[in-house]
């Protein structure tokens, strides 16, 4: 009896890890599968500008469940790019896209984050991207400033292409927020890469051209349409938009003696422009109010900003960087009400590079004063 009742226990202890091992198994089986790209593939190799597809599917995850897919910098100072929350559908089915436009070539990688109700355990939840930048392939060989409101002369080369032809999309704005009117359209290319081709446009302002070859992304063109004639020394044109009336405006400007630009703003928000080519400074104040110093890009790509409140006046300085040399400076400003070149606003800023919130200490004022008062009583003191 003893020993029947020995075996009987160590049955139920056996039946019962079983039973834990079987829980913890469940628990820790969630998973899933990508299928964009396939599973077999680690390790993605596409240009700057191309679009990250990620599509995944899973058989024991429900319907309904919230699962986040983050895009962040490999190696070392990585950090997260983007990430976006998505939900599983009844088939199983989950993923998103991210967008490269504005990212530097280098190591990135995409993961699908466990989270507290699923654990996906050990099984590979992640793929690298490899972004190459391609731009240094592509020139433009058509004016950047062009001045028509009916059409886009859009000409080029891409030196890695050859004669196999490039494809052509272009934007109304920036391939960020703008909107498709032309394309993608494939075009001939001489053995040199070169290519030539005439797009209708919807009126004056800006136009990004996405350019790409079998191989993928390759780079954007990026025209203006102005109105009037290239004799102007400042233009303004107005184009009209779903969201109010778009401006641009151009003017020569040095760090010596930048480009001022009065601006007033729409219902909504307002975004100022100015266009790549230079690694522009932009000083703005809204409603007299501190000025604001913007300069995080360089000359490859536009350098914004926006406006929240409606119905402001927005005084806005613009300089190169750095440099001793003149450039023209492309303002683009959508949603306002007028923009327009003005030098009279120069007294409205400071020294052009200075902080703009700097303030002069009353040491700066009072010890000069002093000076000046001590040098009087020396003067007297030698006539007496």
């Amino acid at each position: 009896m003893i020993n029947g009742t020995r075996k009987t226990r160590i049955l139920l202890l056996a039946a019962g890890l079983l039973v834990l091992l079987c829980c913890a198994g469940t628990v820790s089986a969630y998973s899933f599968d990508f299928i964009t790209p396939d599973p077999q593939t680690a390790t993605l190799k596409m240009g700057v500008g191309s679009q990250i597809v990620v599509d995944c599917v899973t058989d024991n995850i429900p319907a309904g469940a919230t699962m986040r897919i983050v895009l962040a910098k490999s190696g070392g100072g990585g950090g997260t790019v983007d990430s976006k929350s998505v939900v599983i559908q009844s088939d199983g089915r989950f993923g998103t896209t991210f967008e490269t436009w504005e990212l530097k070539g280098g190591m990135y990688m995409v993961t699908v984050s466990s989270s507290k109700e699923y654990d996906l355990g050990s099984k590979r939840a992640f793929f690298t991207v490899q972004l190459v930048d391609r731009t240094s392939e592509l020139t433009s060989t058509s004016p950047r400033v062009q001045y028509s409101t009916t059409d886009v002369e859009v000409s080029g080369k891409a030196s890695e292409t050859g004669a196999k032809g490039v494809e052509l999309t272009m934007y109304e704005g920036s391939v960020v927020d703008g909107r498709v009117v032309y394309g993608p359209y494939w075009v001939g290319t001489d053995e040199n890469g070169q290519f030539s081709e005439v797009l209708p446009a919807t009126g004056a302002g800006m136009y990004q051209v996405a350019v790409r070859d079998k191989d993928g992304y390759i780079g954007l063109l990026t025209y203006t349409l102005m109105s009037g004639s290239p004799t102007s020394s400042v233009t303004v044109t107005a184009t009209q938009t779903s969201s109010g009336q778009t401006l641009t405006a151009n003017a020569v400007a040095s760090k010596a003696k930048p480009a001022y630009f009065a601006i007033k703003t729409g219902t909504g928000t307002s975004t100022i422009t100015a266009f790549r080519g230079t690694d522009w400074v932009l000083e703005y104040t809204v409603n007299g109010g501190t000025p604001i110093k913007v300069n995080e890009k360089d000359e490859n790509s536009d350098e914004s900003f926006t406006v929240t409140t409606s119905d402001a006046n927005v005084n806005l300085m613009a300089y190169p960087s750095s440099g001793d040399a003149s450039a023209t400076v492309y303002i683009s400003a959508k949603n306002v009400v007028s923009l327009a070149a003005d030098p009279n606003l120069a007294n409205t800023f400071g020294k052009p590079g200075a902080d703009p919130s700097a303030t002069e200490s009353p040491a700066g004022i009072i010890l000069p004063f002093l000076g000046v008062l001590a040098a009087t009583g020396i003067v007297r003191m030698r006539r007496t």
